[in-house]
């Protein structure tokens, strides 16, 4: 029994054209297994202390501006307040 294999240029051109596109699907995978990878969450970025007291922290907050309200330039940002530490009440 004799086998023969012989490559067309019209197989040689499918051949390269599957290779081709099985190379570009890899590579758009591998593109959006990698932007899934990068969507862990990550911390928060640390602002400047001015930055985030001018900021209002949510849009129920009016700001200073719709208020009429004057600005300081040299305004301090608020310093938080530790609260009281709690006693055990003995038995």
């Amino acid at each position: 029994m004799e086998y023969r294999f012989s490559m067309t240029p019209r197989l040689l051109v499918l051949a390269v054209l599957g290779l081709m596109t099985l190379f570009i699907l890899l590579f758009l995978m591998g593109m959006q297994v990698g932007q899934r990878l990068d969507k862990s969450p990550q911390p928060p970025k640390a602002e400047s202390v001015g930055a985030s007291a001018v900021k209002p922290a949510s849009t129920s907050i009016p700001s200073a501006n719709s208020l009429s309200l004057p600005i300081s330039k040299t305004a301090a940002a608020p310093v938080p307040v530790a609260a009281p530490a709690q006693v055990p009440a003995k038995p």
